[in-house]
């Protein structure tokens, strides 16, 4: 349960004219009291929106994409839902178009984006972890619905989707389950290799021309 509605957090003030939020706020305020870290002096309201993380989200898009900030495969996801709140394991942006949403993910997702990423990313106790913005290190560029290859970019990462969409992973109790048959579905349907194709293309295209 977050204090928010559709146009931002609420506020102190605002909170108490909800009776049933009211009474578990205060319950969530008398444990964040007890429980918090001592050199924690924020209220409860101000740490949930630790760094403005929770407000920069309102007015929620209507479309936005978001991707993991860890793991040793990068994964994206087009998100359509009004009332999904991203959390800090996730990196997420608003899109203007849906083609826009479809060609990102269709690059964030890619085994060559993927192999450009990894010399980027700090070595910890397991190995590479970390994607963090050393994605945006490698150089692509921004959709442009004039440009054929983008097109065929945004075109190819709708078919994946819906491929995606077609895999039955309710008997899966673990995500990397879920998404290992994910990705040999679209391997198998010949989506992933034409994917790698066109990625490839357009990330030998804009090194060209740096």
């Amino acid at each position: 349960m977050l204090p928010v509605t559709d146009k931002g957090i609420l506020t102190s003030d605002e909170i108490e004219f909800h009776d049933g939020l009211s009474a578990w706020w205060s319950t969530a305020e008398e444990s964040w009291a007890k429980y918090k870290a001592k050199s924690e002096s924020r209220p409860f309201l101000e740490r949930l929106d630790h760094h403005g993380q929770l407000a920069a989200q309102f007015p929620i898009a209507p479309v936005r994409i978001a991707f993991t900030k860890t793991g040793t495969v990068l994964a994206a996801a087009i998100i359509r839902e009004p009332d999904a709140i991203i959390d800090h394991s996730l990196y997420w942006m608003p899109v203007m178009v849906e083609a826009e949403a479809h060609y990102l993910t269709a690059i964030l997702n890619s085994a060559p984006l993927l192999s450009e990423v990894k010399p980027l990313q700090a070595i910890g106790l397991y190995g590479a972890r970390h994607f963090d913005k050393n994605v945006f290190a490698v150089p692509f560029p921004t959709y442009d619905n004039r440009q054929s290859l983008h097109v065929d970019l945004a075109t190819l990462g709708k078919e994946a989707e819906e491929a995606a969409a077609t895999v039955d992973v309710s008997g899966v109790r673990r995500f990397q389950a879920a998404r290992r048959l994910i990705r040999e579905h679209l391997a198998e349907t010949g989506i992933e290799a034409r994917i790698v194709e066109a990625v490839t293309q357009l990330l030998l295209a804009t090194a060209s021309q740096e």
